[in-house]
């Protein structure tokens, strides 16, 4: 009985593989690609019960050639993760390369190689999403000429750079996603480079960069970072994630960039260096900054996000609006400290100094909220202290303080 579904199903793939409608899939839409990729799945499932079901027919003895010829004859769509040490055959993805439009690799340093020679030297015509991803801290560099993707608009590289950061590839872009965590940078461009990128991302709606995202950005010894000798500007950002190890870099990075005020932004400071507040990743001049100019609510809490490692975190939430059900930025101060005593003064130095910075960040604020663990220890701010505060906040209109009790320590 498997065995007859299994090729009733084959021959049913045999016929797909003729109809024109199939092989010609340049004017298929989006939602047609997706559509028959679920119809596709379900019917190997089905096929897949039939099988297991028999005696000694078993999905795992149909040769990996087969099954691939199986998927690429309908479905525009390739997700291939592996970390394991097997050969993978790409001359079974290269005839099919020119009718691709997502591709998601997640591959060990050999088969990325490998891969990426792929990449280089076929025409990707109908490609829209690329995500790459090296799941070792061994960066590897690939590259592709630039004609290959006239319809590219979604780049996600974990692990992995550009050969050549000049490349257009990067002009229509919706959306960039940037992730390094390796020691080595030295494939990483320049900070001139990296803004000529952004430079070039006229459409750009989603930037998201994790780790620095270039080399030598500033060092750690640097306390004050030199004034911009240029901005980018991102018109249609959308939304913004940023994940750095210090605040001096991320406010450096955003003094470069003017940020239109319907961008979502998301700043995480992995490392605390210094007794700043959690504003400080703001750059200094908030001229370029628009969202901040409209946030009328915010506010500031001071929890253990982490109880085994005893990682703190300073997060400060904005809001157009009090009511306003979706927040638009979101500030994440890490600090990762075991010693409790340690960790009692960095919440105080983190929200004080976040309070005194409130005013110059956030000119129309109306409504603040401060949420601290055991706050009657980690708020003594004294009553002029409050009055230094509150001047600063000319139109705040209401102030509520929450606080609540440290969860008990893990058992």
């Amino acid at each position: 009985m498997a065995g007859d579904v299994f090729v009733d199903f084959l021959q049913d793939v045999e016929i797909l593989a003729k109809r024109s409608e199939v092989l010609s899939l340049a004017d298929k839409s989006t939602e047609w690609l997706i559509e028959e990729e679920e119809r596709i799945h379900r019917q190997l499932s089905t096929v897949r019960t039939f099988i297991n079901a028999g005696p000694r027919v078993l999905i795992g003895s149909l040769s990996e050639d087969l099954l691939l010829k199986i998927f690429m004859t309908v479905v525009a769509v390739v997700c291939v993760h592996t970390d394991d040490d097997d050969e993978l055959d790409m001359d079974a993805i290269s005839p099919h390369a020119g009718r691709l439009v997502v591709v998601d690799v997640r591959f060990r340093f050999e088969l990325m190689e490998k891969f990426s020679g792929c990449l280089e030297n076929e025409t990707w015509t109908r490609l829209e999403t690329l995500t790459l991803t090296l799941p070792l801290r061994l960066p590897i560099a690939f590259s592709f000429s630039d004609h290959h993707l006239p319809n590219f608009r979604d780049f996600r590289l974990d692990g992995v750079v550009p050969r050549s950061w000049s490349s257009a590839i990067f002009r229509d872009l919706h959306t960039l996603h940037l992730e390094n965590d390796f020691h080595d940078d030295s494939m990483l461009p320049s900070f001139e480079a990296f803004l000529d990128v952004l430079d070039s991302c006229l459409l750009l709606q989603n930037l998201l960069v994790r780790r620095s995202p270039c080399r030598h950005l500033l060092s750690e010894e640097v306390t004050k970072y030199p004034e911009p000798k240029r901005v980018v500007q991102l018109h249609h950002l959308l939304s913004l994630q940023l994940d750095f190890s210090q605040e001096i870099d991320i406010a450096y990075l955003l003094a470069h960039l003017v940020i239109p005020q319907k961008t979502r932004v998301s700043i995480n400071r992995l490392r605390q260096t210094t007794n700043n507040g959690a504003l400080a990743c703001l750059p200094r001049s908030k001229a370029n900054f628009e969202l901040l100019k409209a946030i009328t609510s915010v506010r500031v809490t001071s929890d253990e996000t982490d109880i085994i490692d005893g990682t703190t975190a300073t997060t400060v939430y904005g809001w157009f609006a009090h009511d306003d059900p979706k927040q638009c930025l979101k500030l994440d101060a890490q600090h990762a400290q075991h010693a409790q005593a340690a960790k009692e003064v960095f919440r105080r130095t983190e929200v004080r100094a976040t309070l005194f910075e409130m005013g110059i960040a956030f000119p129309q604020l109306q409504y603040l909220k401060v949420i601290c663990l055991d706050g009657a220890r980690l708020l003594p701010i004294a009553e002029e202290e409050w009055v230094r505060i509150l001047k600063s906040l000319p139109l705040l209109v209401r102030l509520e303080l929450r606080m609540k009790s440290a969860p008990p320590p893990p058992t």
